[in-house]
């Protein structure tokens, strides 16, 4: 029986999808970034699934990226009339 597929972090995607077609070696990204070439292959394989919030901002910041903090949506529930 296979396993539900974990919840997938859009922020970890997008890391992955932006080595991946930045043209460059891991080990040149791992060098700009200033992480560990053994680290970087790990994640973007797929063995390591999250990072470490300043590893994920200093590989964006290697990959030429800034990661910045939105406010989630706000879920309300319509407010009712009182009468």
């Amino acid at each position: 029986m296979a396993l539900p597929e974990p919840d997938r972090d859009p922020l970890v995607d997008q890391l992955r999808r932006a080595a991946r077609t930045s043209g460059r070696s891991t080990s040149d990204i791992a060098r700009d970034a200033g992480i560990d070439r053994r680290q970087l292959a790990r994640f973007l394989s797929g063995a390591r699934r999250q990072l470490l919030a300043d590893t994920a901002e200093a590989l964006a910041g290697g990959l030429g990226l800034r990661l910045s903090l939105a406010p989630a949506a706000c879920r309300r529930k319509p407010s009712r009339a009182v009468n």
